[in-house]
Order: structure tokens, then C-alpha cells, then sequence
């Protein structure tokens, strides 16, 4: 019988350790590169711009968080719970629900006046029911 050995990973490319010879090159040419000065307007002005917005915007966070309730809320309630019943304001008695009839939202009584209206229809819109063309008084 022949027996299998276990598969040896393959080993990874490493590179070889940088010697002081590359250090040194490395380091020459970041020297060599152009420095950037070190105080430019716009940084200051977007660093101050980016600090103000954010101090803004904790300031208010803050002050809606810690505010005082508003007091004229509270009196407003005492003054309707100190008043006599007769005083108060009623809830309005429900009346009868309004039935609307079709796309239009017309009254059911309006809906078949108006389909029996004649109509124009024009370039700025849709058939409107015309005013000038009405049916007999009633």
C-alpha cells in the first residue's frame, strides 16, 4: 500500500529585510520631496468652519434638551381647570357624515348634476363643466 503524506502548505513570499542601505535610500527621497507649507488659509478657515458648526450644532442639541417647559402652557390648564363648567368650550356634537360620490369628491346630489352638465374641453386642461351652457332654472 501506498501511503499519502500530508500536503505542506505552500510558504508565502516574503520580502527580504531592508537593509540600512534602503533605509537610507528611503529616507533621502522623502527629504527630497516638496514641502507643503505649513499654514494655509483655507485649512485654518475649514478647520475654524468645521469646529463652529459643530460647537452650533451641540449648543442646540443642548439647550432643546435642558430647556424649561414652557410656563404659559401650565397656567393656561389651571386657569381651564379653576373655570366653571359653563365656560368651558364644548366638544362639537358629531352631525351627519358627508358621502362623497366618485373620483371628483363631489356631493352624491352634486355627482349627477354634473355628469348631466355639458362639457368643454381645451388645450390648457382637462373637460371642465362649461359655465356659460347651463340646463333650464330650477
Amino acid at each position: 500500500p501506498h501511503v499519502k503524506s500530508p500536503e505542506q502548505p505552500a510558504k508565502s513570499q516574503e520580502p527580504p529585510p531592508k537593509t540600512d542601505q534602503d533605509l537610507d535610500q528611503e529616507s533621502e527621497k522623502l527629504l527630497q520631496e516638496p514641502r507643503v507649507a505649513d499654514w494655509q488659509p483655507k485649512i485654518i478657515l475649514g478647520g475654524a468652519l468645521a469646529i463652529f458648526a459643530q460647537v452650533y450644532l451641540w449648543g442646540t442639541v443642548f439647550v432643546t434638551l435642558f430647556k424649561r417647559p414652557n410656563g404659559s402652557l401650565q397656567t393656561a390648564e389651571a386657569a381651564q381647570a379653576s373655570a366653571p363648567a359653563s365656560a368651558r368650550p364644548q366638544a362639537p356634537t358629531p352631525s351627519a357624515p358627508i358621502v362623497l360620490s366618485g373620483a371628483g369628491g363631489l356631493l352624491r346630489g352634486q355627482a349627477a348634476a354634473a355628469a348631466a352638465a355639458p362639457t368643454t374641453v381645451s388645450a390648457a386642461g382637462p373637460a371642465m363643466p362649461n359655465p356659460s351652457v347651463t340646463g333650464p332654472a330650477s
